[in-house]
């Protein structure tokens, strides 16, 4: 196991939110009435964001559970709650111009790349140099297409 990058997938504190809110400093007692659009469980990022919340004994109300990031993205936009998408998908999305990023003081939610496997032969480290090094610069900023 070897840890070869930070994702910039989940920007720190940050989540979308509709573009009629407001652009100011949040808290997460701010959001403990608002309805939710996440993955479904088994998503680190909504773990973490479950974990938070109850360390503040706040409610997490979930609307929407989903996989599909655009069909969130969408969901958002039309004001039907906030949600937890990676920054480069905000960023793709086809409905950016109607999201605001939210900017939420006391969540934190740091993510590592991984990469796990097995022995490996000395004929693919070169291979496996290669795929980290793509994927770095792939989650870096500003290489988003």
């Amino acid at each position: 196991m070897r840890r070869f990058g930070t994702s910039a997938r989940l920007p720190t504190g940050h989540g979308s939110v509709p573009r009629h809110w407001r652009l100011r400093r949040y808290r997460a007692r701010d959001l403990q009435r608002v309805e939710w659009i996440l993955n479904p469980d088994g998503c680190a990022a909504r773990a973490e964001l479950r974990r938070a919340f109850a360390r503040l004994e706040l409610p997490l109300h979930v609307s929407v559970e989903t996989y599909n990031y655009e069909l969130q993205l969408r969901l958002i936009a039309r004001g039907r709650g906030v949600g937890l998408v990676p920054s480069r998908l905000v960023q793709r999305s086809a409905v950016r111009s109607k999201l605001r990023i939210l900017r939420v003081g006391d969540l934190q939610f740091p993510m590592g790349i991984w990469m796990v496997g097995g022995e490996q032969s000395a004929r693919i480290e070169p291979l496996l140099k290669t795929f980290r090094q793509a994927l770095v610069r792939r989650l870096s900023p500003g290489t988003l297409p």
